[in-house]
């Protein structure tokens, strides 16, 4: 049980490690019309799901909608779609939208080859399910932890991404993810250290049942959110076998290169426009969002007042606003008019 507890800290961490008008300043929203498929009034289209062999694993794939592909990839590492699906499903009104769960994630499977755990595997994965969805080139659209596979997969096929969204995402340096973790630990009051506690010491979540433990996470998620009353919404999931796949995950972890890798060189060769969203409330520091858009050579920043981490929850109308204009230009034949990065 000392395993999950350690996996449900880390997520918690992981989770926190990334103003079209003006850029670095907050982005004004009060006076811009509501996004129209967030406010449309067609039902949503039919779910279909598919578990996909790639790669000698079986990766659990959920698609929404029709016309141009935007991939959600989740945070974590060992999270789930779940919690981002019900967000973004009025996308689905104007795109396919396509979930899956990441390797060891979720309903895929809960093991594979050590060999396979690796950062580098999880961008062929993603690589694999373009592959296999059809398309030359999809919009990836990240949250948390995702972002560093979004980034990497970017870097290695500039070619086949039309497009790049970066939904709070996680500090590409460590010194920044430390930063995070800091000020998380700084907003524990003694009344939630007595919580959280409790919490790990119950019999419920010793016996590593399934409702303690969506509580744990929760609640460390809670410190990281600007508007606590919506956290009961937020759709989470405990996978089967969740400690093997932990024992495999804690590998992911080892892999050198992912602890080596530079993940902002790279990007100044793509081309993609980008934008990155941040919220006011996010424990990672603002400098992490403009680090990574300064790497993007297309790249806008968006900043949420009264934001934390979870802007597809808390901020939904917000989002949308600034969302939906950049997919449409995206999905555009030609994404020249967006223009390019008033940093560079």
């Amino acid at each position: 049980m000392d395993r999950i507890r350690s996996t449900i800290m880390l997520t918690g961490i992981l989770l926190v490690v990334f103003s079209c008008q003006s850029k670095n300043q907050p982005a004004d929203t009060s006076s811009v019309p509501a996004a129209p498929l967030f406010v449309g009034a067609s039902p949503l289209p039919q779910v279909d799901t598919a578990s996909w062999e790639i790669a000698g694993t079986t990766l659990f794939v959920r698609m929404q909608g029709q016309g141009p592909t935007v991939v959600v990839v989740h945070g974590g590492p060992g999270m789930s779609h779940d919690y981002l699906a019900p967000g973004l499903a009025y996308l689905s009104r104007g795109y396919r939208v396509v979930h899956y769960d990441q390797r060891l994630s979720g309903r895929s499977a809960p093991s594979c080859d050590p060999a396979q755990i690796t950062m580098a595997q999880w961008v062929e994965d993603l690589e694999a399910l373009r592959q296999r969805l059809g398309v030359d080139s999809m919009i990836l659209l990240s949250h948390s932890w995702g972002s560093l596979v979004a980034m990497r997969y970017a870097a290695s096929y500039p070619g086949h991404v039309a497009g790049l969204v970066f939904l709070n995402p996680v500090a590409g340096d460590p010194a920044l993810v430390q930063t995070a973790s800091a000020t998380l630990q700084k907003r524990l009051t003694e009344s939630d250290q007595l919580t959280r506690e409790k919490l790990i010491r119950s019999e419920a979540f010793q016996n590593g049942e399934t409702e303690a433990l969506l509580a744990a996470y929760r609640f460390s998620f809670a410190q990281n959110i600007f508007r606590r009353a919506v956290m009961d919404s937020l759709s989470l999931r405990i996978p089967d076998r969740a400690l093997l796949r932990q024992d495999h995950l804690s590998r992911l972890f080892q892999d050198p290169d992912m602890q080596a890798f530079n993940y902002f060189q790279p990007l100044a060769e793509v081309q993609a426009p980008a934008l990155v969203i941040h919220g006011s409330y996010d424990a990672t520091p603002v400098a992490a969002s403009q680090q990574l858009q300064s790497a993007l050579p297309r790249a806008d920043l968006v900043q949420i007042q009264d934001c934390g981490h979870f802007s597809f929850l808390e901020t939904p109308k917000e989002l949308a606003t600034v969302l939906e204009p950049f997919l449409s230009k995206c999905a555009a034949p030609s994404f020249e008019a967006f223009g390019t990065n008033s940093a560079k």
